[in-house]
């Protein structure tokens, strides 16, 4: 499964860069041993008049094999493939592992985290940020150290289970998904979530008298939140120059905060946009 968050290093300190889609892939899987399938150039994706994007099947609000709702990330691939005149095909996925077998060209969420596994990224095109999710009934929280007597439900995986387990909370780690926490939350299991804010909406979408509620007040580790790039595999610089500005004028021209509003989300858009090929920042 894919999850929206940042992974927990595991066994090296270095953190991996994940959404899993819940929004990223993390980028060992990507990269890791064994010879990819062919993605291609520019020129080829042009010429076969087609672009494969990997996307994994059962993962609303972002991607999901069915006919309706398709998700953000089918609506976004669609949206790029049209501009470049060409056809959106897509490779379904159970888990990141299985990318490298396939002859997907783009990745349409991975985390965009300095110094981390490489991958050729586009521009950032949107920001996730974590939010504590509490009971509606459950008394205002101003820091997150009024917790300390509960527990704190986190995934399995997270980045912050990794920050909050070295600082000492009682945490609850057994959740392999974020509606599982949610559940958690919302039947009084858990004291308090994290979890990242689409999440959280897409929940009170589907289920508005769920009874749970953001504390906007608490202010978390920044570490848990990160921008989002798509990820291009064996890509040439004319492919990403190209999607990059795709990107760029669907970001100005409010196409990509019209995708998110579809499914019940608030875009945040990239606080800086930046090539991560050339590290220098758009304006």
């Amino acid at each position: 499964m894919f999850y929206l968050c940042r992974r927990s290093p595991r066994r090296r300190p270095k953190r991996n860069r994940a959404l899993a889609l819940g929004l990223a892939l993390s980028l060992s899987a990507l990269v890791g041993a064994g010879a990819p399938a062919s993605a291609r150039p520019l020129d080829e994706i042009l010429d076969a008049k087609s672009l494969n994007i990997c996307v994994q099947e059962d993962n609303l609000p972002f991607s999901s094999a069915q006919a309706k709702p398709r998700g953000v990330f089918l609506d976004l691939g669609a949206a790029i493939a049209e501009r470049l005149g060409v056809e959106a095909k897509y490779t379904w996925l159970f888990s990141a592992e299985y990318v490298r077998k396939t002859d997907c060209d783009l990745i349409p969420a991975v985390a965009n985290l300095p110094g981390d596994d490489p991958i050729r990224l586009t521009i950032p095109y949107m920001a996730v940020r974590s939010v504590l999710v509490l009971a509606k009934d459950h008394p205002p929280v101003k820091e997150l150290d009024e917790l300390r007597t509960g527990h704190i439900a986190v995934l399995a995986t997270s980045w912050a289970r990794h920050v909050l387990n070295a600082a000492g909370f009682p945490l609850w780690v057994r959740f392999l998904t974020n509606d599982e926490i949610l559940d958690a939350v919302a039947k009084g299991e858990a004291d308090a979530g994290i979890v990242p804010l689409p999440a959280y909406q897409w929940r009170m979408r589907r289920d508005a008298g769920a009874p749970l509620r953001v504390d906007e007040a608490v202010k978390l580790d920044p570490g848990f939140n990160f921008q989002v790039s798509m990820g291009l595999r064996r890509a040439n610089a004319a492919t990403v120059a190209r999607i990059n500005e795709i990107l760029g004028q669907m970001m100005e021209d409010g196409s990509i905060e019209r995708i998110f509003a579809r499914y019940g989300l608030a875009y945040e858009p990239p606080a800086i946009v930046a090539n991560p090929e050339s590290g220098a920042a758009a304006k």
